[in-house]
């Protein structure tokens, strides 16, 4: 994510965290810095991020293990499932109308944040499969162009607003031994990070929307 001169740089993520007033906004900058940092191996990252959360008063992370173990962002398992499943039960209280809300300002903060994860049109798909896989799982390829032109953001650039043909290129991306899988469970994601960024933002802003509740 950051290895060229169009990708955000990690220092200015890092300052980004500390910007940001609360661990809520604060979250999502995290969530992305450490995926990078496992999937790299890139313990000062780590470092970085521990500096952030002693920031907001939080316990650090221990890098060692998690540097070890190559794969996900550590934490206590049942806290992390509790998070989970907190951010379920907060969609499914809400309306239509405010989970496109709340999907709509997770869209706007992806492009003002991470605007080189949403290349072309195909990366829909990441976002529904978020959608499927996290919040609402009789979301449908189908009935996901309406839902998506929903949460699609006002500025949104018009060369990537979904179309009606955008989700039928599922099957080419996606291998068929991961078409019946959750994204976080696929062996070939094409898009995996957007999809682990994403989401991150998603539960940062039903949290706040909870908070101003």
């Amino acid at each position: 994510m950051f290895h060229d001169d169009t990708w955000i740089k990690e220092d200015v993520l890092i300052k980004m965290a500390k910007a940001g007033g609360s661990i809520g906004i604060a979250e999502h900058y995290l969530c992305s810095l450490l995926y990078h940092a496992v999937a790299h191996r890139k313990e000062w990252i780590l470092k970085e991020v521990n500096d952030v959360r002693e920031f907001y008063g939080l316990l650090p992370y221990p890098t060692r293990s998690l540097v070890a173990s190559g794969h996900d962002v550590p934490n206590d398992a049942s806290k992390e499932k509790s998070t989970e499943v907190q951010a379920r039960e907060m969609y499914r209280k809400m309306n239509e109308e405010k989970r496109k809300a709340v999907l709509k300002e997770a869209m706007t903060r992806l492009w003002l944040d991470y605007q080189p994860l949403f290349y072309n049109k195909t990366c829909w798909i990441g976002v529904y499969l978020v959608v499927k896989d996290r919040l609402d799982g009789r979301q449908t390829q189908k009935g996901f162009l309406d839902f998506a032109e929903g949460i699609t953001p006002i500025n949104w650039p018009a060369k990537l607003k979904i179309s009606k043909s955008t989700m039928k290129n599922y099957g080419r991306y996606v291998k068929y031994a991961d078409r019946e899988l959750a994204y976080y469970e696929m062996k070939d994601n094409p898009w995996e990070e957007l999809c682990d960024t994403f989401w991150c933002i998603v539960k940062s802003q039903l949290q706040m929307a909870f908070r101003r509740k």
